[in-house]
Parts: structure tokens; sequence; C-alpha cells
């Protein structure tokens, strides 16, 4: 099971008319990504269609948002979700928005998904596992 690291945030409030403080805002829950990034890695290496790898490399993200604690809107996509929890760490935003574009294609998309995507998944996974360590 995947380690939950906090970190506090604080928001800039107002005080009253011409005035504002600082306020503690709501800890925010990061995952611990290493076991999930390492199965999202294998499962783009099964022996299964280029689609199915992808979306397998999504969802192992996905099990370990949904498992970490932090609070999710109702409105929120189990996607939407993931993607937040990987912006509240150092993960390179590049790299979050690929591995999310090609995973929406492989899952909603109408063209095949080849080996090239399942190459851009990869390189969007290693750029995620170097930087994502928590703020």
């Amino acid at each position: 099971m995947a380690q939950a690291a906090q970190r506090r945030t604080y928001a800039l409030t107002a005080a009253g008319p011409g005035e504002s403080q600082w306020s503690d805002a709501e800890d925010e829950v990061i995952p611990d990504l290493t076991d999930a990034l390492t199965q999202a890695q294998a499962a783009l290496h099964d022996a299964v269609p280029p689609a199915d790898a992808v979306i397998a490399a999504w969802v192992a993200l996905e099990e370990t948002a949904a498992s970490s604690g932090a609070a999710r809107s109702a409105s929120d996509t189990p996607t939407e979700f993931t993607v937040t929890l990987l912006h509240r760490t150092n993960a390179d935003p590049a790299a979050i928005a690929s591995l999310r574009t090609t995973y929406l294609a492989a899952r909603f998309g109408s063209r095949e998904v080849g080996q090239a995507d399942v190459d851009a998944a990869a390189a969007a996974l290693e750029r995620i596992t170097a930087t994502w360590a928590v703020r």
C-alpha cells in the first residue's frame, strides 16, 4: 500500500476592506507514487495489445490516487483526480499531460493504438518517475 505525505498550504484571504491575511488551508495529501509508477511501467511491458497496456498503466496511477486518502471533489472524474494529485508533486507537467493524452486516446479514441503510443506513455512515465518527488 502506498504511503502518503501531507503538505500544509496557506491561503491569502480578505480580512476586511483593503486588508488581507494568511490563513491555514487544508492539508494536501500527496501519495507515494513509487509502487504505482513501477506497476505502470510494468503494465507497458505486458504481452497485451498496446491500448490495454496504456490503459493499465494509467489505471495503476488512478488506483493509487483513489486509495491515497486525499479529498476528491464530487465532480472530479478518476482521471481528473489523478491529474490533480500528480500536479501536487514535482512531476513534470508536460509528462503528466502527455501520459493523460495517450491514456485518453487509448481509452476513448477512435484510432488504433500502436507501439508509438506505448513508447510515448513509457517516456512520460520515465519523466514523471524522475521528477515526482514531493515538494
